[in-house]
């Protein structure tokens, strides 16, 4: 695993092989503990659903159980469905130390870079 960082952006970024969603996370919690500068992680997870800070009921839980994991995180609000092979991009940042309109362009420039550098064809609106 290697970290590539352009000069001209903000984040530095490491692509990740496919991760089940709960060592993503527990790879997130690490890097926000032990990494300063600004980092963009991209990966895939098999197909899971998230529940966030916002209770489901018990009876959800259970019928979304039956099409994928189920795994409650400590962010978010509601449910929200990750599939098999969605790129899914998380920013490792000090929200007290940045614009965030720069930020969120800094980290679409970052994916855009690196998809056309992997002949992954891209454009924006």
């Amino acid at each position: 695993m290697s970290i590539s960082q352009s000069p001209k952006l903000l984040f530095s970024y490491l692509p990740l092989r496919k991760l089940p969603l709960i060592q993503s996370t527990a790879l997130q919690t690490h890097l926000v503990q032990h990494y300063k500068s600004p980092l963009l992680l991209t990966t895939t997870h098999p197909s899971t659903f998230t529940i966030g800070r916002k209770p489901a009921p018990i009876e959800e839980i259970k019928r979304l159980e039956e099409y994928a994991p189920v795994v409650k995180i400590n962010r978010g609000g509601g449910v929200t469905f990750h599939g098999e092979g969605q790129l899914v991009g998380y920013p490792i940042v000090d929200v007290r130390k940045i614009e965030v309109q720069d930020t969120i362009i800094s980290a679409k420039q970052v994916l855009i870079t690196n998809a056309r550098e992997a002949y992954v064809g891209t454009f924006t609106y």
